[in-house]
């Protein structure tokens, strides 16, 4: 994992800064960039974070609930598709800007 943050294309022509997350309290499960480059996303058993790529800056925290299984971000960068869940699996929705999460029907 941390040969993908040092290795992104958005350090090319820049000096590599190894950075971690901070702020997960259990390991880091999922790691995902967005289509764009301009955000990361972490996540572990009980919270999600949307990274600031250039910056480096926690732009959102959802300590509600973590992705177990899967994790998505959608193209506007502006909901995550999770599945949560051992023994009852969710498919859940985080939308960023309303800071709420709704479970999927179906």
């Amino acid at each position: 994992m941390l040969a993908l943050v040092c290795h992104l294309p958005f350090a090319a022509g820049q000096k590599p800064k190894l950075g971690l997350p901070i702020g997960h309290h259990d390991y880091i499960a999922n790691l995902l960039v967005s289509n764009d480059g301009k955000y990361l996303l972490t996540g572990d058993r009980g919270s999600m974070k949307l990274w600031d790529i250039k910056t480096g800056k926690l732009l959102r925290s959802n300590n509600k609930r973590g992705a177990t299984f899967y994790i998505q971000l959608d193209a506007t960068a502006e909901h995550v598709l999770f599945v949560d869940g051992i023994t009852d699996v969710w498919q859940l929705v985080w939308d960023i800007e309303k800071e709420s999460i709704t479970q999927v029907e179906g």
